[in-house]
């Protein structure tokens, strides 16, 4: 099959994710041996041309997920969930927890030759935190008691604005019940002057004319509140500077905060995670069909009229639009063997879940990945 020259520029092009830190280093918190991102409150200011002399700036709040997924093609898995609701797991949010494969190579890449940093740095989420002080309680109290109040306040103001919007809109029906309301007290006066002594008995039973909006009370100590939750990512009592912040694994591994990876295998799956990665593709779990990662190809889209090669839209294989292409297995030595029944598992697993099997070596000695596929061939 033949392929015109422009369609092999098309199909060469691979967005692949930046393979040097863009803006600050990314945070890590690690906790019992798990990587979370729990970073949102950073603050972007975007610009751009709206003309030859003129461009527009706008503020927004970026998360470092989406950071991860656009710049660095990382998707990690959401662990969030509520606490009344612990066994759901559809609407999954903040943190953020990462593959250790993940972490090996946004800590790794760029260092440590020409980089102080590479894209995230790791930060020991235990010791950061430390105990509040005394001045720092009190003025959280103070801070807190000011929230409930200016909160009691708004909702004082609220009510009162809907019962003015409610008097407007209602104000012809009001003003008829007043006039028969009148109607009925006058007409109830005049009996009572016949009758006096029915008269003083009934004054007193008779509710007031009206009302005093005058004496209407603004006491806000009877309304009812929530505590506001701020959703912060580094409250004041965090710190995740000095001993607690790690530039390099190296670092980590001997304070005994990360120590990924340990041992031969584990370097494997690393060495096959960053050489795929490094080619544009998505990964993830790959658990649930029973192989290391599900890897997704990135896929060219289109490009923009005839000669513009250079504007193709490319799209990766985010996981969240795609299906993946291929189940890896690592094989962490090139020297072992694979038994003909694995092989034949592999074809049929392939099969059964729509995918080709990837057999990914490492070679430690080269210090390369060669990759096989395996599907089924020759039938029907």
């Amino acid at each position: 099959m033949e392929t015109s020259s422009a369609t092999a520029s098309v199909l060469s092009l691979r967005r692949k994710p930046a393979t040097s830190p863009i803006g600050e280093p990314i945070p890590i918190y690690v906790s019992n041996g798990k990587a979370y991102i729990w970073a949102v409150d950073r603050i972007l200011l975007n610009c751009f041309k709206s003309g030859p002399m003129m461009s527009i700036c706008f503020v927004r709040f970026r998360i470092e997920v989406e950071r991860l997924r656009i710049d660095y093609h990382i998707s990690g898995l959401l662990t969030g969930t509520l606490p009344q609701l612990a066994q759901q797991n559809v609407f999954l949010g903040l943190p953020l927890q990462l593959l250790p494969e993940e972490v090996v190579v946004l800590v790794e890449l760029g260092t440590p030759r020409f980089l102080s940093s590479g894209i995230a740095v790791l930060i020991d989420d235990l010791n950061s935190h430390r105990p509040a002080t005394l001045e720092e309680s009190a003025e959280y109290k103070i801070k807190r008691e000011q929230e409930i109040e200016e909160e009691r306040r708004l909702t004082v103001i609220r009510d009162s604005e809907r019962r003015n919007a409610a008097k407007e809109v209602y104000r012809t029906q009001i003003e008829a019940a007043d006039q028969k309301r009148r109607a009925r007290q006058q007409q109830a006066h005049q009996i009572d002057q016949e009758f006096d002594h029915t008269a003083e008995i009934q004054q007193g039973m008779l509710p007031p004319d009206s009302t005093d909006d005058s004496k209407t009370t603004n006491d806000t100590s009877k309304v009812a509140y929530f505590v506001p939750i701020h959703l912060q990512s580094q409250p004041p009592t965090h710190s995740p500077e000095g001993p607690n912040l790690f530039h390099h694994l190296d670092s980590a591994r001997e304070a005994g905060i990360w120590t990924y990876p340990n041992g031969k295998y584990q370097k494997a799956r690393c060495a096959v995670f960053s050489a795929l990665w490094r080619q544009g593709m998505f990964l993830g779990i790959g658990l649930k069909f029973g192989c290391d990662f599900l890897v997704y190809p990135a896929q060219p889209k289109k490009h923009i009229g005839e000669g513009l090669i250079s504007r193709v839209l490319v799209h990766s294989g985010d996981s969240l639009r795609f299906h993946s292409h291929f189940a890896c297995t690592v094989v962490q030595d090139p020297q072992q063997p694979i038994a003909p029944l694995s092989l034949v598992s592999y074809g049929r697993l392939a099969t059964a879940v729509k995918k080709a099997h990837l057999l990914a070596c490492w070679d430690e000695r080269t210090q390369s990945v060669q990759f096989l596929s395996l599907e089924w061939a020759g039938m029907g």
